[in-house]
């Protein structure tokens, strides 16, 4: 089964939400015994799709219809001339799903842009593109619930399953990713994500921010009202960094050390243990723990959907297993925020330190 056709899920993502779906897609095609590979979209050759069978890609467009920052090089070489023949993807088919916001006049611009150009060069669309939309009443989960069921239908038809049941959503699947310690040790005084910006000549991305320091922080609203709006000022002195009036701005937001300590701690773990991490992620291949909670975890926001369906296998009290389970639903998801105060224990690992 290995050696025959798989499936490939190539994603574009600026804050993690489609790579987010691209791992949930290709979970439940696991549970359905279906092969496939996540890859992000620069991280993929072009010319490599005229070997594919079968494509999904999820896309999301940022700022005013622009591609994710993951994705710019895949689609400027799709565009070249040399991929334009209206054959070049004969016998492949695909499927877009796009994640947008319907309250921009460039809503799923980039889905759009990507769904006509696969099909103007010869791909056959699996199903019609997907356009997931924050506003809706259960936000991307509107359109994508559906969506996935007639991906799954098609999909089937090419990957039979014999007899075979699909694998139950309370099974827990095997691990992508080989974490083993490693007996090397890593410096301290270098930090690894300053250390990806070298060059001011380069584009700068979420793989390779520009560290900008913060030269102002005023709060506009009334100490009193209850949301906090800030006039917020970084010096972008050295990054050829240019900007006009409503770009947005991607920051990479940083737990404190004393937090990532403390949550390591708590869960027994040594901040200070250097870990080596073999398979298909955007993860550091060695890190300290400690690095690895303040630059890539969210240990102190809220979950997605895919963390509350992860840890549930390893809850051992009903209530919570229960609960998290209802978190992965997209009406548990309209709860999540409100109290997670069940999972925390009153925040003790908060509290430890």
């Amino acid at each position: 089964m290995t050696n025959g056709p798989k499936v490939t899920i190539l994603y574009g993502s600026q804050t993690g939400t489609a790579q987010d779906v691209a791992r949930r897609i290709s979970k439940d095609l696991l549970r359905r015994h279906v092969p496939s590979t996540v890859r992000s979209l620069d991280d993929y050759e072009v010319l490599n799709l005229q070997q594919e069978r079968f494509l999904i890609f999820c896309a999301s467009t940022s700022g005013r219809g622009e591609v994710p920052d993951n994705m710019r090089a895949f689609w400027t070489t799709l565009l070249n001339k040399k991929f334009s023949s209206p054959e070049f993807l004969q016998g492949v088919q695909f499927a877009v799903f796009g994640l947008g916001d319907s309250s921009y006049a460039s809503f799923n611009f980039v889905a759009k842009r990507l769904f006509n150009r696969l099909q103007n060069i010869g791909g056959t669309p699996i199903v019609p593109r997907g356009d997931g939309d924050d506003q809706a009443a259960l936000g991307l989960e509107s359109a994508l619930i559906p969506w996935l069921a007639e991906l799954y239908r098609h999909l089937l038809m090419a990957f039979p399953l014999y007899g075979r049941s699909i694998i139950p959503d309370d099974v827990l699947l095997p691990p992508i990713l080989k974490v083993r310690a490693s007996q090397e040790s890593l410096p301290s005084d270098i930090d690894p994500l300053i250390a990806r910006s070298t060059n001011p000549d380069d584009h700068f991305s979420f793989r390779k921010p520009f560290p900008a320091r913060i030269i102002e922080n005023c709060r506009l609203t009334a100490t009193d009202w209850h949301q906090d709006v800030r006039h917020i000022v970084f010096d972008i002195t050295g990054s050829n960094l240019s900007f006009r009036p409503g770009d947005a701005v991607n920051i990479i937001a940083r737990n404190s050390d004393s937090d990532a300590c403390a949550f390591l701690t708590f869960m027994g773990f040594d901040p200070n243990m250097v870990i080596e991490i073999d398979g298909e992620t955007d993860l550091p291949s060695r890190s300290r723990l400690v690095d690895l909670m303040k630059d890539h975890f969210e240990i102190m926001g809220t979950g997605r959907t895919s963390f509350f369906e992860a840890i549930s296998h390893f809850a051992s009290d009903a209530m919570q297993k229960d609960k998290l389970r209802e978190y992965c639903t997209p009406e548990g998801q309209s709860q999540v925020g409100v109290s997670l105060r069940f999972l925390t224990k009153d925040s003790r690992w908060k509290n430890s330190s």
